[in-house]
């Protein structure tokens, strides 16, 4: 029996490539490093040892990786393994997964640690679908962890605030980025590991190869793009403030929404198609109550999947009329409902799902949102069924064979990826937002469809739940404007000031890593490499220096203004205007001067 961490070896960041003829990720870095998500991962897991349980760090990758597992074991692991064979290649995150699991199977594991995310994919869908070929619990996000006995009591991120859950092994625990801090080894230690990296190959873990690499994946690269659009750069550090923020108006009008962009409408209410054109959305969350930002999803079903048409997965408490008039005004044409009173954990809510699936084997596509419970949830469910998945899509179209061809940012938003799948279901995790909430002509009562319900849970209990306090300003999912704030804002105590700037654009509140560390904002706030990735229209950088891992968060925004007062502050090379000077000299003219444009871009339609 043993303690086992699955962990990832990526390039850093700003060295992450693609091979644009096999469209996978240049591992060839000369380079390479744990992913910090996983290097925490190892420390927890070796900090939170009990009775002498050997630690095992277990890749999947080349060789080449082998110098960066002798780190882990200079820490404190006791073994190290790189699973590492030719057949892998072109391996999707559930062959990867696979071949995990595997190891973690053969090595006896009780407990799984693993990183929530990568910092290349940043998929965070790995630790789920490990759960779900071990079938055994998942809690991630966690960022604080205690051992009570035999039990893991864990305190782990969740929309809006935070939840404490206590479990026992087998679980897999994947760990958040506050967890804990690096720590590197010592020189003699690291001499110590050299050559005791043990290397397991396809055979070693009696894996068929038809079920892994490019042979295996049901999720397939077609092509990359660059998402980033050219920013002009315009830089105004001279005159009085009111012309600068006119300038900057007029600039602003000059290149107009982005959203001006024509889209087909949304279809009209029809009767339901082919049985196997439904798509599935789960519309309930944790509570077991209506997501409203899954309403954006039936929408986008009937605007962008012709001629798929939406049901909604109920999971959770019984749902109200005004609830199913909001889902039939989106589009909605069935509603599959699993009952649970009180809040649905992540694998009983796959399991109902599983229910819904076997009763409709008509729904080919399964849609979630793409938060911690609809990607743990899809995670779970591409695992046990062999489905393929696609996780953090923006877009979807047609492919040339007639399949859906679904766009997501890849390798820290540097690019988006078009992926196209193969089989029934497949599962797909959509970004909160991306999909606006569009209501259809002449909508139809709903009537929920009972689905029997798996029996009740109790592997994992949610002990207590906490919610953040307040944050000024709009909902930050899908805000077609946001205002941003790094360190240069001067303290949490100014934010006061900026509400309202907020009020006046109808804008949502952001910030940078730094910002969150230093307990300004709540941490699904934060924005950049370890964070989210946002596309608004409309992003106001205040006092922010220009972090290349902020930066890459808001590479898909439509329009970067910068505020800052260093005129040599690197946030002016990314945004397309510059304005130079005190924050709280400059925002309040540009409060009233961008109030109606901004104002325009967050109107309904």
């Amino acid at each position: 029996m043993a303690v086992v961490v699955l962990a990832k070896v990526t390039p850093e960041a700003d060295r992450l490539r693609v091979d644009p003829d096999r469209r996978v990720v240049d591992r060839t870095d000369p380079s390479p490093f744990l992913n910090p998500f996983d290097q925490r991962a190892v420390r927890v897991a070796i900090d939170h040892r009990s009775g002498g349980e050997p630690i095992v760090v277990v890749t999947l990758g080349p060789s080449t990786v082998t110098p960066v597992l002798e780190g882990t074991l200079a820490l404190g692991a006791d073994r190290a393994i790189v699973v590492t064979d030719d057949a892998f290649a072109g391996s999707d995150a559930p062959g990867t997964a696979r071949a995990l699991a595997r190891a973690a199977e053969q090595l006896g594991a009780t407990t799984v640690f693993t990183g929530a995310r990568s910092t290349d994919g940043a998929t965070g869908i790995v630790p789920s679908l490990v759960a779900g070929r071990l079938g055994i619990p998942l809690v991630s996000e966690v960022q604080r962890l205690e051992r009570d006995g035999p039990m893991w009591v864990a305190t782990a991120d969740l929309p809006g605030g935070q939840a404490r859950y206590r479990t026992r092994p087998p679980v897999v625990l994947a760990v958040g980025e506050k967890i804990a801090k690096l720590r590197a080894p010592t020189p003699e230690a690291l001499a110590n590991a050299a050559g005791r990296v043990e290397r397991w190959d396809l055979a070693r873990l009696e894996l068929d190869p038809s079920a892994v690499g490019r042979t295996g994946a049901k999720s397939v690269v077609e092509r990359f793009t660059d998402p980033a659009p050219a920013r002009p750069g315009i830089r105004l550090d001279t005159g009085p403030i009111a012309d600068r923020c006119e300038r900057t108006v007029e600039f602003l009008r000059g290149r107009g929404p982005s959203r001006a962009v024509p889209s087909p409408p949304v279809r009209p209410r029809e009767d339901p198609g082919r049985a196997s054109d439904e798509v599935g959305v789960l519309v309930t969350d944790l509570a077991g109550q209506l997501d409203p930002r899954a309403l954006g999803l039936v929408s986008g079903i009937r605007r962008w999947m012709s001629p798929g048409w939406p049901s909604a997965l109920w999971i959770g408490t019984a749902p109200q009329r005004p609830d199913l008039d909001r889902l039939a005004a989106a589009g909605t044409m069935r509603l599959h409902w699993v009952a649970r009173d009180g809040p649905v954990g992540d694998g009983w809510a796959a399991a109902a799902v599983h229910r819904v699936l076997d009763a409709t084997p008509g729904i080919g596509t399964l849609l979630a949102l793409d938060e911690r419970f609809g990607r743990d949830v899809s995670g779970l469910i591409a695992a046990t069924r062999n489905a393929a998945i696609v996780t953090g899509v923006v877009a979807v179209a047609r492919g040339p064979t007639g399949g859906y061809l679904w766009r997501k940012p890849s390798l820290a938003g540097a690019v988006i990826a078009e992926v196209s799948t193969r089989g029934a279901p497949v599962v797909v995790t959509v970004q909160p937002g991306v999909w606006r909430i569009e209501d259809v002509p002449d909508p139809r009562a709903l009537r929920a469809e009972p689905v029997e319900g798996p029996p009740a849970e109790d592997a994992i209990i949610m002990e207590d739940r906490i919610r953040n306090a307040p944050v000024p300003g709009a909902d930050l999912t899908g805000a077609p404007v946001v205002v941003s704030i790094g360190l240069g804002l001067g303290g949490p105590e100014r934010i006061a000031e900026l509400e309202p700037t907020l009020r006046a654009w109808n804008a949502a509140l952001a910030g940078s890593r730094k910002v969150v560390d230093a307990g300004w904002l709540p941490r699904d706030r934060q924005v950049g490499l370890t964070g989210r990735s946002l596309a608004p229209e409309l992003v106001v950088l205040l006092g922010v220096s220009g972090s290349r891992h902020h930066l890459v968060g808001w590479r898909r925004a439509g329009t970067i203004i910068a505020v800052a007062a260093d005129p040599a502050a690197p946030v002016f090379a990314a945004a397309d205007v510059g304005l130079v000077g005190r924050w709280d000299e400059i925002v309040p003219e540009l409060t009233a001067q961008l109030a109606p444009f901004a104002r325009s871009l967050t109107a309904p339609g």
